[in-house]
């Protein structure tokens, strides 16, 4: 699980890396960051209702990202926002292939 510390919480957050971040798109999100203020890397996601109409499929998608990201924050580079912006083929992947995909993507930053 993604310790508090280490979540995206306020509205504000998300929307100065959404306007002025930089990207890595995969098929299976989009993957938006920042240098950040704090030493600490942090967190966010989203989930639309383009990806599920279905709430529950959308709480199980940022659960299993959430769970990834967790787990993985060494491979996240010290002091950095990330907000995961998940699409539509992320909803059918098993965890494995959705884990694959987020720590190439955070290599890359």
């Amino acid at each position: 699980m993604l310790k508090r510390d280490h979540r995206l919480i306020t509205q504000s957050e998300f929307r100065h890396i959404l306007a002025k971040g930089r990207f890595i798109s995969t098929p299976l999100f989009l993957l938006k960051y920042v240098k950040g203020r704090e030493g600490k890397s942090r967190a966010g996601f989203v989930v639309s209702k383009k990806v599920s109409k279905n709430a529950v499929e959308r709480n199980k998608v940022k659960r299993i990202m959430r769970e990834i990201v967790g787990k993985e924050i060494n491979f996240l580079k010290k002091g950095y926002d990330t907000v995961f912006i998940a699409k539509k083929q992320i909803a059918s992947l098993a965890f494995k292939k959705v884990k694959e995909k987020i720590l190439e993507s955070l290599a890359r930053i």
